[in-house]
């Protein structure tokens, strides 16, 4: 009983509006986009809502480009106090993604990688990388 009430308090939290400055910074990536967006508004509604209803505490993006699902994810795990890490191998677009999630308020919770996905991940385990950082693979 204890569960139900806590999920259902969650996705009563989380059905709430986003704040306007990141309903306005996932407006203006939306208005950018060039045909590139991989989820629509209804997926990351849903990506926020099944993050805070499960409880997640890791989450982790191959291919973050602008960050529209990141910022999405990021409001799931602001509440269960999870984190992200969003690998984007296109160096501008991690710039982008990072500044992205920085306007959105999320710096604390998302971590930007930029690189290629297969040589990343396999340092995730060991990282003791900051959030909101781009880092490449040619360290």
């Amino acid at each position: 009983m204890l569960r139900v009430l806590t999920v259902f308090a969650m996705a009563v939290l989380i059905a709430a509006q986003p704040a306007p400055d990141v309903n306005r910074i996932l407006t203006d990536i939306r208005a950018k986009d060039k045909g590139q967006l991989a989820v629509s508004e209804e997926d990351g509604k849903f990506l926020r809502l099944l993050i805070a209803s499960t409880g997640r505490k890791r989450a982790l993006e191959i291919g973050g480009a602008s960050g529209y699902s990141a910022i999405w994810m990021a409001q799931g795990l602001r509440a269960t106090g999870g984190r992200l890490v969003s690998i984007e191998y296109d160096p501008a677009r991690a710039r982008e993604l990072a500044d992205n999630i920085r306007k959105a308020g999320f710096a604390d919770i998302v971590e930007v990688v930029a690189g290629d996905a297969f040589v990343e991940i396999p340092k995730l385990r060991s990282s003791t990388r900051g959030s909101a950082t781009t880092e490449s693979s040619s360290r």
